[in-house]
């Protein structure tokens, strides 16, 4: 006969139940234990409750990141936009003082990775510079830029509040919850324990048998263990597919990174080539300007 287990502040609210409604169902079987159960149908009330706000936090926490993505999204697409406008308004030159000024150094690629965060902070920063240009497709960048600003830090700042109230839930109400829960556990295994020494007609493990995973005579059986463990290597498996999914995808989206960073830099080489053409053909035109006037 041992204590029953301590239940772990991330465990899942369905298995705290689990453990709480064979306890309360179990003490409501004997008369000699009826008295108990009281407790543990407070506490599953309670629960409801607290399952009740942990899934209206986690809906919270979906719906801001969500936001978060869109407005990424709404993001990247303007970095394109604003380098394929940049760059039409200066013939093409990566060494445009303003697009240097913007991109800082950064290719697009390098400048879309993180989820808002230091993109966002450096496309903050692009609102006035393009509105001050004076040309009207850069200032209809500004202003689009503008409003994809303004919907991205509320964006950003729904999910750190979000995220920020999970914290303190889980740290907070939720783990004083479980705490309770192993209180009043470890409180009834002891009362069961004197029942079963005062009555001497009770089985040896008659305390073991109103917790689950005690492995008392009212443990699962092996036919619900191996359903149970049969459940866990499906789900194991399904994660296992879409961890090999991200994997493949995350490899996918570096080859298209790669191969936009390449492009880029083969544009700006290619740029380059060209204003170093255009720069020989002018020395060459001075040079012959200069040995025709010598000449003469």
């Amino acid at each position: 006969m041992g204590a029953p287990r301590t239940l772990e502040h991330d465990e899942p609210l369905d298995e705290v139940d689990g453990e709480l409604q064979h306890t309360e169902l179990t003490l409501t079987a004997y008369s000699v234990t009826a008295p108990l159960a009281a407790p543990f149908t407070t506490a599953r009330t309670a629960l409801q409750t607290i399952k009740s706000d942990e899934l209206a936090l986690k809906n919270a926490l979906i719906l801001a990141r969500a936001l978060g993505l869109a407005a990424d999204d709404d993001l990247n697409r303007l970095v394109d936009d604003v380098k394929t406008g940049v760059l039409a308004v200066f013939g093409g030159d990566y060494q445009a003082p303003l697009y240097k000024q913007l991109f800082a150094g950064q290719s697009p690629s390098e400048l879309k990775r993180p989820l808002l965060g230091s993109q966002l902070a450096t496309m903050r920063h692009w609102v006035a510079p393009l509105g001050a240009a004076g040309i009207a497709e850069l200032s209809t960048l500004s202003t689009r830029l503008s409003a994809a600003v303004v919907k991205a830090d509320d964006a950003e700042t729904k999910m750190a509040l979000a995220q920020q109230a999970m914290d303190v839930f889980t740290t907070g109400a939720r783990a004083t919850y479980i705490n309770e829960c192993n209180a009043l556990r470890k409180l009834t295994f002891g009362k069961l324990a004197e029942i079963t020494h005062v009555d001497a007609d009770l089985p040896a493990d008659f305390a073991d048998r109103f917790f689950v995973t005690n492995g008392g005579s009212r443990a699962r059986t092996i036919a619900e263990l191996t359903q149970s463990v049969e459940r866990l290597r499906a789900k194991l498996k399904r994660q296992e597919s879409q961890l090999e999914a991200m994997k493949e995808k995350a490899a996918q989206q570096l080859r298209a990174k790669q191969e936009a960073e390449l492009s880029e830099r083969k544009a700006r080489f290619e740029a380059a080539q060209k204003r170093a053409a255009e720069a020989a053909a002018e020395v060459a035109k001075l040079q012959a300007e200069l040995e025709a006037g010598g000449h003469g």
